[in-house]
């Protein structure tokens, strides 16, 4: 058994610290340097502590808003409807403020209904005869020209690289979108692109050589025979296919109430061409030797 030996308080003043050899620590760090560099070593390897930042319930709301609204204006904004009218037909196109479009075969339209009221522009391709209400600024852009109007009657054509508007009741801004020339039509007179962009004026034009297609006829004076040749395709919705390459101006006219047979031999003998049916919709055109 293991006995208690009697305190005696002289062990520790013999011992005192003064008895042992004095150690030198050769560190010359100062104690903020130790503390710092040891506390890089305890927080090595932890991941720093995410904050969780807890948005507004009120502001979150205003940006759903916010989200909703920029949808549904750009909805509003970009969404578009075009009204086509196909080979072999007219088609009339009314707007949503009650103008109208007669469009000729082969034709197009697009504009946007729900942004209507903001801006009334209609994007055309081929040809149509407009008819528009009084209002706010109407805007028809096309390929190569932009026809600006408040309230007015006029028939534009663009087809490829041909650009024509003719005015009839009203005045008419023309503009070339290749060279930004401008000019004012008033009734009865007719501008078209030349080949250079600039655009020409025709005084005291025939204007109903220009809606003439309205009422099923088709006047052409000196017009390449290929583009006549193209209008018999629209009109009839048949194929016209050409072997060579046909430098002729045709000058006359025809009615869509003619058979297409007929009309082709109207166009076609003036030049010794004859033509050759080989389906039911494609007629080929050679030349006569």
């Amino acid at each position: 058994m293991k006995k208690n030996l009697p305190y005696n308080d002289n062990q520790f003043h013999e011992n005192s610290p003064d008895q042992y050899p004095k150690i030198e620590y050769p560190y010359s760090r100062s104690k903020e340097d130790v503390w710092e560099a040891l506390s890089k070593e305890m927080n090595a390897g932890k991941e720093p502590e995410k904050k969780v930042r807890r948005m507004n319930p009120y502001r979150l709301a205003a940006a759903a808003v916010i989200i909703v609204l920029l949808a549904t204006t750009a909805f509003l904004r970009f969404y578009s409807q075009t009204v086509n009218a196909p080979a072999g037909q007219h088609v009339l196109a009314l707007l949503p403020d009650s103008s109208t479009v007669n469009l000729n075969a082969g034709s197009s339209i697009t504009y946007h209904p729900y942004w209507w009221k903001i801006a009334r522009t209609v994007k055309l391709n081929g040809e149509g005869f407009f008819e528009v209400q009084k209002g706010s600024r109407f805007d028809v852009v096309s390929k190569y020209g932009e026809v600006t109007v408040l309230g007015t009657s006029f028939n534009i054509y663009a087809r490829g690289d041909d650009y024509k508007v003719t005015c009839f009741t009203g005045k008419v801004r023309v503009e070339s979108i290749v060279t930004r020339e401008n000019i004012i039509l008033h009734p009865d007179q007719h501008a078209y692109l030349e080949k250079n962009g600039n655009l020409k004026v025709v005084q005291h034009y025939d204007v109903k050589q220009s809606n003439a297609w309205m009422h099923d006829m088709f006047i052409f004076t000196g017009t390449p025979i290929k583009l006549v040749f193209q209008e018999i395709e629209r009109q009839y919705n048949v194929q016209i296919k050409v072997k060579s390459n046909l430098d002729y101006t045709y000058s006359g006219n025809f009615t869509r109430n003619m058979p297409v047979i007929e009309v082709l031999q109207y166009v076609c003998e003036p030049f010794g061409l004859t033509f050759v049916k080989q389906s039911k919709n494609v007629y080929q055109i050679e030349q006569s030797h």
